[in-house]
């Protein structure tokens, strides 16, 4: 099979990654207050359960005063 190694554990220091799929950050505008809410939440689920080995979650506002992405 190619790409064999794709689908092999990672370890990085202590973590151990079960391969090597990553999903990068990216700006989703799920939100309109830039928070996060259920249909986030449930879109990196999917893509756990999809089989991304590592997912790096984008941007979201944690305070008001901080601001979000207004795209709308």
């Amino acid at each position: 099979m190619k790409f064999i190694k794709l689908f092999e554990p990672l370890k990085i220091k202590n973590i151990e990654i079960r391969n090597r799929i990553v999903m990068p950050a990216m700006a989703l505008n799920f939100s309109r207050d830039g928070g996060i809410n259920d249909t986030i939440v449930n879109f990196y689920v999917e893509r756990a359960k999809g089989g991304a080995g590592l997912i790096i979650i984008g941007g979201a506002g944690v305070e008001p005063r901080g601001g979000g992405p207004t795209m709308f």
